[in-house]
């Protein structure tokens, strides 16, 4: 017997004594793994994929497991420890926005419902699909599920980037099969790179047409010698002592520069909100007069800010409580996907948001799907008086929105609903985008927009001149009538009390009286042992974003 099948051997022996010791203290054992389950799962996925995907996926289901068990921990749950095809979407989601800076196309929720589309559309149709689909139809997703799951889409991408290789091998005139120094190695992945940015196939040009591609984006793209910098650092980190490279070599670098892609062009994404900060509609309201934001286009020449009200309304980026005088909510504008780097047919390169982190932290030591009140406010007041170096307390009127929170989901708010994301970006404007109620907009970028509605998503400057006039206007015979157009942080207007659960039946059945009194026990222990470890170990990040809050 091999080493291989003596610890699986052991691995289920185990297993099995834990089911037993469980059933003898007369407890349901929905959070312990089904080894059979795992391994049958893989079994399917390498008859469909083949072998080389099983090799990939092993190799990183450990790691990925582990990436995913602080957030999988703190999901609601149905009855079998498992999460719904709603929360499954949901945390694939975050787990990809937070790991590589990606939104993966299928994963995001798009202005619905996170229940409105399955998990598993980003995999389109076929075998693959219909394993993932049975399993989770059949008993939902468990921790493992999921790091299959997004294992699987990182091979797709891998795959995807190895077919993007190879056309640019082949335009470039270079044979799959030979070996090449470190210069001819940088001409195909800098060819790789333009194609990849420009979201053109390089496989239908010329190799003067490629050649020329990579010297218009160095003259013109912003950023170009950083990402250069960033592809021959990759480079040799992955080659190592290698002199020459083969393709499999080469690819390995691609699938490094895949992964690092989003922190390479994070500075270009932080230039963004800097900018935008610098217009900010009064101090840490995280908005911006619309006629301001058209004015920086006029005055100082920012290409960027040009978008129409009708567009930024549409993908719910504008908010319009006071008439006389419409902004754009900063933290939205940036997410949306007009923003966003989509060269991929499996996902957009965005930029990152700080309020994930702070989302990680609280689930990270909550280890629960809700906290009271009074946890939440005294993690939050903790990032304040570390920023400060004095004792700080909550706005009475966050408390108080806060507890309307509790009230309406039983004494407890739910970390994974519209309220408490909608409480965030009360507390952080800046930072924490605003949750609009599902089906009021619809993120699209520009493109999108115009042949949507046949209309153009941009203003010229002549249109932005006599906007920024009219808005003065406007503003005039507001006054004039009384009614203020005074700057201030998010208006009571936009506070709309209507809950959206990530996965309000299995919320539901949390609240039943048998599993809430046996869930309540287990979390006020968690609550009591991991609170002052939550105010602790969370400080460092709601400590800066509070000092970011206050500059």
């Amino acid at each position: 017997m091999g080493l291989a099948h003596l610890f699986m051997v052991l691995a289920l022996a185990s297993a099995v004594q834990q089911t037993s010791a469980s059933a003898f203290r007369g407890k349901t054992p929905v959070d312990e793994p089904d080894l059979f389950q795992d391994i049958a799962i893989l079994d399917q996925l390498e008859e469909a994929l083949g072998a080389s995907h099983r090799r990939a996926t092993e190799q990183r289901i450990w790691s990925l497991s582990k990436s995913l068990s602080s957030i999988f921990r703190a999901l609601p749950k149905t009855d079998r420890g498992t999460v719904s095809a709603a929360t499954a979407r949901y945390a694939i989601h975050r787990f990809f926005h937070g790991r590589h800076g990606w939104q993966v196309k299928g994963m995001t929720a798009g202005g619905q419902m996170w229940s409105s589309s399955s998990p598993v559309s980003t995999l389109g149709s076929g075998s693959v699909r219909d394993i993932f689909e049975e399993r989770l139809g059949a008993r939902g997703f468990d921790q493992h599920d999921l790091a299959v799951l997004a294992a699987t889409l990182e091979n797709l991408i891998h795959s995807e980037a190895e077919g993007r290789l190879e056309a640019a091998y082949k335009t470039l005139g270079r044979r799959l099969d030979r070996k090449l120094d470190e210069s001819s190695v940088l001409e195909i992945i800098d060819t790789y790179m333009a194609g990849f940015i420009e979201g053109v196939d390089v496989s239908t040009m010329s190799r003067e047409q490629a050649l020329d591609l990579v010297v218009e984006l160095a003259q013109y793209l912003p950023g170009f010698p950083e990402i250069q910098d960033f592809v021959r650092t990759t480079l040799r980190e992955t080659a190592g002592t290698l002199i020459t490279m083969g393709f499999l070599d080469v690819t390995r670098v691609v699938e490094a520069i895949s992964e690092g892609w989003a922190r390479v062009v994070q500075p270009q994404f932080k230039l963004m909100r800097d900018r935008l900060l610098e217009l900010e509609d009064g101090k840490g309201t995280g908005r911006i007069a619309l006629s301001e934001f058209h004015a920086s286009t006029v005055r100082k020449g920012w290409w960027q800010f040009s978008e129409t009200a009708d567009y930024l309304r549409h993908v719910g980026a504008l908010d319009e409580s006071n008439p006389s005088r419409p902004r754009v909510i900063i933290s939205n504008y940036i997410h949306t996907p007009m923003n966003c780097i989509s060269s991929s047919k499996y996902y957009s390169v965005c930029s990152a948001d700080p309020c994930e982190n702070m989302m990680a932290q609280l689930e990270g030591n909550v280890r629960a799907p809700h906290a009271s009140p009074e946890v939440i406010a005294d993690v939050v007041s903790n990032w304040m008086s570390s920023s400060t170096n004095s004792s700080q307390t909550l706005p009475a009127a966050l408390i108080s929105k806060l507890k309307d929170v509790a009230k309406q989901n039983s004494g407890v708010v739910p970390l994974h609903g519209r309220l408490f994301a909608q409480w965030m970006h009360f507390a952080y404007p800046r930072y924490c985008p605003y949750p609009h109620v599902s089906g009021t907009t619809k993120p699209m970028t520009q493109y999108e927009w115009s042949a949507e509605r046949g209309v153009k998503a941009s203003l010229t400057a002549t249109e932005m001149r006599n906007y920024i006039q009219s808005s003065r206007e406007l503003s005039g015979a507001f006054a004039l009538h009384g009614q203020s157009d005074a700057v201030t942080a998010p208006s009571a207007a936009m506070w709309v009390q209507e809950e959206e659960l990530v996965d309000a039946v299995n919320w539901k059945t949390w609240m039943r009286p048998g599993i809430r009194t046996a869930l309540s026990a287990c979390a006020c222990l968690l609550a009591l042992l991991s609170c002052a470890s939550a105010i602790r170990s969370s400080s460092a990040i709601g400590a800066e974003l509070w000092r970011a809050k206050l500059a």
